[in-house]
């Protein structure tokens, strides 16, 4: 399963509009933005919670980004060592 940053993205994208209490991401990211401006600040706990969540996010992306490069070197080993496969 190969995960893309646009699943990533839309994947923090919903967790935030849920922390915020904005509702799903079913709406263009435009107006998601323009309501995240109109929207009261959220709670100091809340916001620093999807601070937190944020870069686990971050640091998830970077874990499946390198696993991924690792997954290619290895095929690219196996290939180069048995060409005939």
């Amino acid at each position: 399963m190969t995960i893309h940053e646009n699943d990533v993205r839309r994947s923090a994208r919903e967790l935030r509009s849920l922390l915020l209490g904005l509702g799903g991401t079913h709406e263009p990211a435009v107006v998601e933005k323009s309501r995240e401006r109109m929207s009261p600040t959220p709670d100091p706990l809340l916001a620093a919670r999807l601070v937190r969540v944020q870069a686990e996010l971050d640091a998830t992306k970077a874990l499946l980004e390198a696993s991924l490069l690792r997954e290619a070197a290895l095929r690219a080993d196996i290939a180069r060592r048995n060409p005939e496969t």
